[in-house]
């Protein structure tokens, strides 16, 4: 009776033990997934808060189909340049987006009488660049300025320098660069129209302006509340012409008070 009592008392031991180790492999498992799936979610995250719509709201200069935000540009090149008349510390974010649409983050950034700082996020690009991250930093106030360049088709952002100088480690660098056939807005384009049409998630705005459709279809967020006959006043990006009725892609839309 004893025998039989500690080889069950032993098999137990060992379902409990095995029981435990199988726990143990269950929930690492589980939390390696969970792990990976979070990493993929923050990368999703990340990307969307760099969408052409989400860049623009931030107030970024956008590069890529079009050019957005170009006023901003103007502005830090006129506070920052080396012949302003109130040359002053700024900063500012570009982003461009390589042909399959995947955002560049560059970071310009001036500080009075120290010079500029340029930083360029590669991280989000696929394939994945040999770098990810590049950083220059001795670009010296008295010696750089800052210039937007045209040539052979291509308008250039340039840091240049400001003087020719015998040490080979100053050098001119190129910021970012478009075509010069790009549309380019100092903000974004916008137009009025009334509401004519409203269902659970898209308005049919109807349009009285040169150039756009007559009629113009908008996705609407939760919190948009409108009624027909409302007039709003829409801020895009472009407008989809392949579908039917066109569709506007908006950055915001407002209602437009009488």
């Amino acid at each position: 009776m004893k025998k039989e009592l500690k080889i069950f008392i032993i098999i137990l031991v060992i379902i409990i033990v095995l029981g435990i180790g199988i726990f143990f492999i269950y929930s690492n498992r589980k939390g390696y997934e969970t792990e990976d799936y979070n990493q993929e979610e923050t990368q999703v995250n990340e990307f969307n808060e760099y969408s052409v719509e989400n860049s623009i709201k931030n107030g970024y200069v956008i590069v890529g189909n079009k050019v957005f935000n170009k006023s901003k540009l103007d502005d830090f090149i006129e506070n920052t340049k080396s012949d302003s008349k109130n040359r002053m510390s700024d900063a500012i974010t570009i982003i461009q987006y390589t042909s399959d649409n995947y955002p560049i983050i560059i970071n310009l950034e001036y500080k009075l009488d120290v010079g500029y700082t340029l930083k360029i996020d590669n991280t989000m690009v696929e394939p994945k660049s040999d770098v990810d991250f590049i950083t220059i930093d001795d670009l010296p106030s008295n010696l750089y300025t800052i210039k937007m360049e045209e040539s052979e088709g291509i308008v250039r952002l340039i840091l240049k320098l400001t003087k020719e100088i015998e040490d080979d480690e100053y050098k001119s660098v190129p910021v970012v660069g478009y075509l010069t056939d790009k549309e380019v807005y100092d903000t974004t384009p916008t137009f009025e129209g009334e509401v004519t049409e409203i269902n659970n998630e898209k308005i049919l705005l109807k349009v009285d302006e040169k150039g756009l459709p007559d009629y113009i279809s908008i996705k609407l967020v939760n919190e948009d509340k409108f009624a027909i006959g409302d007039k709003v006043e829409v801020n895009y990006t472009e407008i989809i012409s392949s579908s039917d009725p066109c569709e506007a892609n908006h950055i915001d839309i407002k209602k437009i008070e009488k």
